[in-house]
């Protein structure tokens, strides 16, 4: 069983990752709940015998909290933290810091645990994975203890993912909030610009919403909390920052991420195969068509 949008990830052919983690609990454990209620940030679990459980997102990360150190080259791996979503659906989380290491071991995890017997779905996130079971089928104790078998030697071997480069016009209407991350980094636009385009960013999953990709590279001295308000309308392409990570938006949708620029490109169309125009383990390099102030 597969939640919209979503398809499954193999070593063979890279997942596209569309869908709602909560839309696929509500799925799953809709027939074993005698009350389900999910809002903006969390699911209500309320079960026939053993009360209610709320389950909520990972927290956002804060700024400064990636990591470019490839902290999994030492003899020992550190192994991952777990936690329970509920009776039938488990988190792994990668050990601190965050990196690219750690992601492409999430990857290879997910390709190997999609394929046992009674896992329903799985969704990589930042650094975590999150896998939906049937509990009659196998138990969280059984998938944690194969996970920590499988993870001192899990390693990503699929495909090298595509490389592209975007054009984007920065600032002006479609970039409103680049002199603020200017003001923020105490830069010009021009060294804004600048650093966001000398980097070369890896899509490490899709989230959040169809087709949107979270982009590890951006420099440190871009990180840029969020808005305190969302704005209730983001064009699609709008190019952003939340954080410490980087992306662009593909449609239009709500978005508390600071919007710099805004890229041509068809990110997310359901008439593709693949639907979305990126997919974990793809590069992208921004190239500054023009600055608009």
């Amino acid at each position: 069983m597969t939640a919209f949008g979503q398809k499954r990830f193999s070593a063979g052919g890279r997942k596209q990752q569309f869908s709602n983690p909560f839309l696929s609990l509500l799925m799953v454990c809709g027939e074993r709940a005698h009350r389900l209620k999910i809002d903006r940030h969390n699911l209500l679990y309320c079960g026939h015998s053993s009360g209610a459980l709320r389950v909520e997102p990972p927290k956002p990360l804060p700024c400064g909290e990636l990591s470019s150190i490839d902290v999994t080259r030492s003899n020992e791996i550190s192994p991952p933290r777990f936690s329970h979503l509920g009776s039938c659906a488990l988190l792994c989380e990668a050990p601190a810091p965050l990196n690219l290491s750690w992601q492409r071991r999430i990857w290879a995890l997910a390709a190997r645990v999609e394929v046992w017997p009674g896992v329903m779905e799985v969704m990589p996130g930042m650094n975590n994975l999150m896998l939906v079971f049937d509990p009659l089928v196998l138990t969280a104790e059984e998938i944690k203890a194969e996970i920590l078998k499988l993870w001192p030697n899990c390693e990503w071997v699929g495909e090298a993912g595509k490389t592209l480069e975007i054009a984007v016009v920065y600032g002006g209407d479609n970039g409103m909030d680049l002199e603020y991350v200017a003001r923020h980094a105490g830069l010009s636009v021009d060294e804004v610009v600048k650093l966001h385009t000398n980097a070369t960013y890896t899509v490490y999953f899709l989230g959040a919403y169809p087709g949107f990709a979270y982009l590890d590279g951006l420099h440190p001295k871009l990180f840029t909390p969020r808005r305190q308000e969302p704005r209730m309308q983001v064009p699609a392409g709008s190019v952003a920052i939340g954080g410490a990570q980087a992306g662009v938006i593909p449609s239009m949708v709500p978005s508390g991420w600071q919007i710099i620029g805004h890229a041509r490109e068809v990110f997310f169309d359901v008439a593709n195969n693949p639907p979305a125009l990126l997919a974990p383990g793809d590069k992208i390099n921004f190239r500054a068509e023009r600055i608009e102030r």
